[in-house]
């Protein structure tokens, strides 16, 4: 049996516009050969059939088809048919460059790394005391430097100017499959929680022991693709979140990290917001201030809005959560759906 250094898993739902570009970034990988572990996920256009197409040519991939349930799941049952030494993930709406996992690999190798994490266009290299440098990358592997990395994926402290430091999408990592299978590491259904992508790069910081993150952007995420969960309005949204501060506290070991956690929950209430802002109109006008009135009315989010110290925030975040805070739903509807056009 062919053995291979990194196996990638892709999800694929409904993806027969993108899903050629992605495999064909896969196949061009230079210097390695990656398994391509594709898992089409209940589409009912012609993915599978583009897929078989590259199973036909190609001995790296591998196709298995199942019923609908969602990304995390997916992943999944691609992690139990990977045999590679370490895992990548790659949505099939997405591209990466041909050098990613070569580069990924060679530096998980180099330096004895059990994760190796690149960075996405827009994001800012790491610089800290916490980290060693080592040629293009740095290094993480005493304690101080893995709850350095903790403290940036939950978020940012309230006087910080952003709300989180570290993204959070596994894509752009490899992680050392035999610790992903010693420790039955799986993704949490998205259909159940927000960000499963946060939680399973916890639980696997919890697990390893030595990360290299490497200062290069190889991969592509594309916004193109209208059945991306992420583009989707979602009434549950809200709920989902709650869901994922409640874990995200149970992560937390002390207090700061606690605000940080909390930090993280509030900005993403402040994206439900803006985005049921985005879809408000005058005929939907009520039920979307409606909607978003039962979100301020909720016990919880009132809990946290009294004892967050919101004055610290940087002043347009400031802003919203006061209008959060005294319920001022016009204002807000109004001045999420300014931002929201600003900035497209």
């Amino acid at each position: 049996m062919k053995t291979y250094a990194v196996s990638v898993i892709i999800p694929a739902f409904n993806a027969e516009k993108y899903i050629s570009r992605c495999l064909n970034s896969l196949i061009m990988q230079k210097g390695i050969e990656v398994e391509i572990v594709i898992v089409n996920d209940g589409s009912t256009d012609n993915t599978e059939k583009i897929c078989k197409e590259f199973l036909e040519k190609y001995d790296s991939v591998t196709i298995i088809s199942k019923e609908n349930e969602g990304q995390g799941i997916a992943r999944n049952v691609g992690i139990e048919h990977a045999s590679g030494e370490y895992i990548g993930f790659v949505d099939a709406d997405d591209y990466v460059e041909p050098n990613m996992f070569r580069c990924l690999y060679d530096y998980a190798k180099e330096t004895k790394s059990d994760w190796s994490y690149s960075y996405m266009e827009g994001e800012t290299f790491l610089k800290s005391d916490f980290v060693k440098q080592y040629k293009d990358c740095v290094i993480a592997d005493t304690a101080k430097a893995k709850s350095y990395i903790k403290s940036l994926l939950l978020g940012g402290l309230p006087t910080d100017k952003y709300d989180s430091f570290l993204g959070m999408s596994v894509c752009r990592s490899i992680f050392r499959r035999t610790i992903i299978m010693k420790y039955n590491l799986r993704f949490v259904s998205e259909r159940l929680v927000n960000s499963e992508d946060l939680l399973f790069n916890l639980d696997y910081l919890n697990r390893c022991d030595r990360i290299c993150m490497v200062n290069k952007i190889f991969y592509h995420y594309c916004h193109d693709n209208p059945c991306s969960f992420s583009l989707k309005q979602n009434s549950k949204r809200y709920f989902m979140f709650k869901e994922l501060y409640a874990k995200l506290l149970e992560y937390s070991e002390n207090q700061e990290e606690k605000l940080r956690a909390t930090r993280r929950f509030l900005a993403n209430i402040r994206v439900t917001i803006v985005e049921k802002s985005r879809w408000c109109g005058i005929k939907n006008f009520k039920n979307t201030e409606k909607e978003i009135r039962k979100i301020l009315e909720d016990q919880q989010l009132l809990q946290v809005l009294e004892t967050y110290p919101i004055s610290k925030l940087p002043w347009m975040q400031k802003s919203y959560f006061y209008l959060m805070k005294y319920k001022l739903v016009l204002l807000l509807i109004i001045v999420a759906k300014l931002r929201y056009f600003i900035l497209q």
